[in-house]
């Protein structure tokens, strides 16, 4: 916008303002100067929404008074004049300043030299405590099943600590007062591999209690299990396991330190999925999944950075390998399986979401 294009908007606008905050004076005879008397609590952001139509023209009302060495800092009784010009005279806007008896108070501010580089640190304190990750991702053929929640005593659909189950077994089997099963159920058929939209890495399952037998009939396919943790409501139609033979449904408490590993390493990861159906998460403690295991060489503890190379605020923007790689959270593996891990989120700035890039170090 010119110059005289935003003088001309300020002058039309100055026409509505309250009577006592602006004035003409016409001792000139070649211009006509309109004045605008800075309240208490203005700031050159309310002037130029009141003036401008538009907050975000402040800049160039600022930039027209280089004495002004902070937007925020104008005082009640300064005098914002403008002039349209004419033949001879070029339009100017000035800022008469009277600054007797008043001072701002309170503010200071302190240089700091920058780091050169990326910027990977974190302020927020973390949680310490302990930390489950009951989810894993593996292929249906390799999950054995051994029955399957069908009935309960309790007239209730939500199933808990303490509540008597009966399983319907499959007879491969032979099940023992004592012995403690594992409850889980499939919560996505296929977690895709997003770089190739045919492939996939299996199905994910949530473990979600365990039980413990405490009678088995000679007759029936039914035994009696009791409920003895649950993580989760257990429903009718889950699936039982057997801790022996499918180590994926132990669960092991993961202790969170307050301090997280720095990452160290040169490993690259890409987050495939999360534990449940969001897309997108931006606090800690979530549990997401990513496309390199043991075979790959990670480890549990293994520790990661989550970078993103694009602007979120272009629609569609993907990552694009030429530009700078801006650190947005930090993860750590919990879980490791031949393919993929669990990791959760130890750190965050802002949304991760499914597809974006882990590294161990950062260019």
């Amino acid at each position: 916008m010119s110059l005289f294009s935003i003088l001309l908007h300020f002058s039309m606008s100055f026409a509505h303002a309250q009577q006592g905050t602006l004035g003409v004076d016409n001792t000139s005879d070649q211009t006509e100067d309109n004045v605008y008397i800075i309240q208490q609590g203005d700031t050159l952001w309310d002037i130029a929404n009141k003036f401008y139509r538009s907050s975000e023209q402040w800049p160039s009302l600022w930039s027209f008074n280089e004495y002004i060495t902070n937007p925020h800092w104008i005082y009640p009784g300064n005098r914002i004049v403008f002039t349209m010009g004419s033949d001879v005279e070029p339009p100017n806007v000035d800022l008469q300043t009277q600054e007797e008896n008043y001072t701002v108070t309170g503010t200071t501010f302190e240089k700091t030299e920058s780091t050169c580089g990326p910027d990977v640190r974190f302020d927020f304190q973390q949680d310490v405590g302990t930390f489950t990750v009951t989810g894993f991702i593996k292929d249906p053929n390799q999950i054995e099943v051994f029955g399957v929640v069908e009935k309960s005593p309790h007239n209730h659909s939500m199933l808990v600590d303490k509540d008597l189950l009966y399983i319907k077994t499959n007879g491969s089997r032979a099940y023992e007062c004592g012995d403690v099963v594992s409850i889980f159920r499939k919560i996505k058929d296929r977690v895709r591999d997003p770089s190739n939209f045919f492939s996939n890495y299996g199905a994910m399952y949530k473990v979600v209690g365990e039980a413990q037998v405490v009678y088995t009939p000679e007759i029936g396919d039914y035994i009696t299990v009791q409920v003895r943790k649950s993580w989760e409501e257990i429903e009718r139609g889950d699936f039982v396991g057997d801790l022996d033979k499918n180590e994926e449904l132990e669960i092991i408490p993961v202790i969170i330190q307050e301090e997280v590993d720095v990452p160290d390493g040169e490993g690259q990861a890409t987050i495939i999925a999360a534990l449940g159906d969001l897309h997108s998460l931006h606090t800690t403690r979530h549990t997401l999944f990513i496309d390199k295991g043991e075979a790959d060489g990670v480890k549990f503890g293994d520790t990661y950075y989550v970078t993103k190379r694009r602007d979120d605020y272009i629609r569609g923007a993907k990552d694009d390998p030429t530009i700078p790689a801006t650190v947005i959270g930090r993860v750590m593996v919990v879980r490791v399986g031949t393919d993929t891990s669990a990791i959760i989120i130890t750190d965050a700035r802002r949304s991760i979401d499914i597809g974006d890039t882990l590294s161990q170090s950062i260019d």
